[in-house]
């Protein structure tokens, strides 16, 4: 049975364990879920180390946080 584990990426781009599932659409769902409410990098790497997949926080929802950060800085005149 593989080994899925999932890891978080920190500030200075190390790679943390997060959790370990045996089934990888689990495993996604489950990292996937968590990039969105943390907002960090995701990956699944298999027991040997492997990259299966890189999870990022939806682009969708970056574009709207900084849209929402935009328009409170376009206010300002030259």
């Amino acid at each position: 049975m593989p080994r899925i584990i999932i890891q978080w990426q920190d500030q200075f781009v190390r790679w943390h364990r997060f959790q370990e599932k045996h089934n990888q659409a689990d495993a996604f769902r489950t990292a996937q879920a968590h990039a969105r409410s943390t907002g960090k990098r995701h990956r699944l790497v298999d027991e040997h180390g492997q990259l299966l997949d890189l999870l990022e926080r939806r682009m969708k929802d970056m574009t709207e946080q900084l849209a929402g950060a935009f328009e409170l800085t376009a206010e300002f005149e030259f």
